[in-house]
């Protein structure tokens, strides 16, 4: 389970991102790679055809499967 809390730097509301998860080995590859959709992330929290409103923290948990001993970080994109 990796858990992330995101915010709405903009000074108006706007669409919640497709947010992309990637793993990485000791070199910087990537080793696996998974992109949460807001419907998937949002699940009972709220619609995911809302928008997503300023300065409010979002706090995400999303589930992921063991990815291998080869990974030693990971990092996210906001799309």
């Amino acid at each position: 389970m990796v858990t992330v809390t995101i915010i709405n730097r903009a000074e108006f509301p706007q669409p919640y991102p497709l947010i992309q998860l990637r793993f990485l080995n000791i070199a910087g590859d990537v080793i696996a790679a998974r992109q949460f959709a807001a419907n998937h992330y949002l699940k009972d929290k709220l619609a995911s055809n809302q928008l997503m409103a300023p300065g409010l923290p979002l706090s995400i948990k999303l589930e992921v499967h063991d990815v291998g001993e080869e990974v030693v970080s990971y990092d996210f994109d906001f799309l």
